[in-house]
């Protein structure tokens, strides 16, 4: 049996570090800085929309959905030429709940233009009216699909999904390579006196293991939802589970049933007591999130009712009768399966720790661009040394930069 010593171990994964981190540096770079700036966008897009509107100040409880509905609808009807009807309503589309923030309907006018209308939850107030938020939903929604597939369709999806994918076997083999597991105090230490070579390397090693795990989560995470058809198969394989009884078949779409001589105007405020009473004794304990009625003639209306900013679940009624179709999402039935990969969105995002980590999020999402430029440099003053088991730390002249 033929023993493969450690030093040549070593020897392949700095070099599939260096080749593969040179390979896809730019990509990550760019994927992490725009990550950065998608961990607060709903704040951010929360405050450019308020900074549009009148103050709110929050009161003990909000007005009943239904009654919020009759006077966007009645407000719509009697100001807005060629009003057509409410398709879609929202207290918080990001489900990152603010008590002051408004409830909008969307509508739609007989020229299939769609508008917005703000109202103050609390007291049914119209605070604003065709407000410009096309520019800022439009920003946020090109930056999120640069983001997850750089404007290249199904094929940008499965490339930025592969980067994820490297990138985690990145952090995984630098965490291998770093110094610190020789003398944990070298790991973290950098000799910012020391010459140009040696502050790099140190920034590097330093910088990388401290991303290094919150960095790999986010991106094997994108991996998975990227190729997702593979991978959620694979989560329930390995987990020995099936997805949970209410979540079996959600990408197989389902359909309202047209009933003859029913108005198809105004369902969705229609059946909205009915669905409000379903929601709560289906999810008990979660709160209305999003609403939207399909337009096509067998579209149904979905509703999203939120546990917390990354827990949901959602709510399939036929827009026609008012009866619920199909549920997912929910806490009962859920298989180990259905857990993890639930957890996705909390993990890949920084949820899991409320503003702490999700600021941590963002200086991690900076780390790529870090890591690469002083990997650049490092390559670009590369030299080759005698032994790489030698502990780079105790040659500060001649750092061997091998040795990460």
């Amino acid at each position: 049996m033929v023993l493969i010593s450690s030093k040549k171990i070593r020897t392949w994964v700095f070099t599939f570090h260096r080749i593969v981190g040179l390979g896809i540096g730019l990509v990550i770079a760019v994927v992490g800085l725009t990550g950065s700036l998608l961990v607060f966008s709903p704040e951010l897009s929360n405050t450019q929309i308020k900074s549009q509107l009148p103050v709110i100040q929050p009161e003990d409880e909000r007005l009943p959905l239904p009654v919020l509905y009759q006077r966007a609808e009645a407000y719509a009807q009697a100001n807005v030429p060629q009003f057509h009807e409410i398709t879609e309503l929202a207290e918080s589309e990001h489900r990152f709940f603010q008590a002051d923030e408004p409830i909008y309907f969307g509508y739609s006018d007989m020229a299939d233009q769609f508008h917005l209308l703000y109202l103050n939850p609390y007291t049914a107030e119209v605070i604003g009216n065709e407000t410009n938020t096309d520019d800022i939903d439009a920003f946020w929604a090109s930056l999120l699909a640069f983001h997850e597939g750089l404007f290249a369709g199904q094929w940008g999806l499965y490339f930025v999904g592969a980067v994820g994918l490297l990138t985690t076997l990145l952090c995984l083999s630098g965490t291998i390579l770093w110094p610190g597991w020789r003398k944990l105090i070298a790991g973290f230490k950098i000799k910012w006196q020391g010459h140009i070579k040696r502050r790099n390397f140190d920034v590097h090693k330093v910088v990388g293991i401290l991303a290094s795990l919150f960095l790999a989560m986010a991106t094997f995470t994108g991996f998975c939802w990227n190729y997702s058809s593979w991978t959620m198969p694979a989560i329930y394989a390995l987990t020995f589970s099936q997805p949970g009884p209410t979540d079996q078949g959600v990408d197989v779409p389902v359909y309202s049933r047209p009933i003859p001589n029913v108005i198809t105007v105004g369902l969705l405020g229609q059946h909205l007591p009915k669905m409000v009473k379903m929601a709560e004794a289906t999810l008990p304990g979660s709160r209305f999130s999003n609403a939207y009625i399909g337009s096509e003639p067998t579209g149904i209306i979905d509703w999203v009712q939120c546990y917390d900013t990354y827990d949901c679940g959602v709510l399939e009624f036929d827009k026609y009768s008012g009866d619920l179709i199909r549920t997912w999402g929910l806490y009962t039935g859920r298989s180990r399966g259905d857990f993890i990969i639930n957890t996705f969105p909390a993990i890949h995002y920084g949820f899991f720790g409320g503003l702490p980590t999700r600021i941590l999020y963002v200086c991690m999402g900076l780390s790529p661009s870090i890591l690469i430029m002083t990997g650049w440099i490092m390559w670009r003053h590369r030299r080759k040394m005698p032994d790489l088991s030698t502990d780079a730390v105790s040659r500060p002249k001649l750092p061997d930069l091998r040795s990460h």
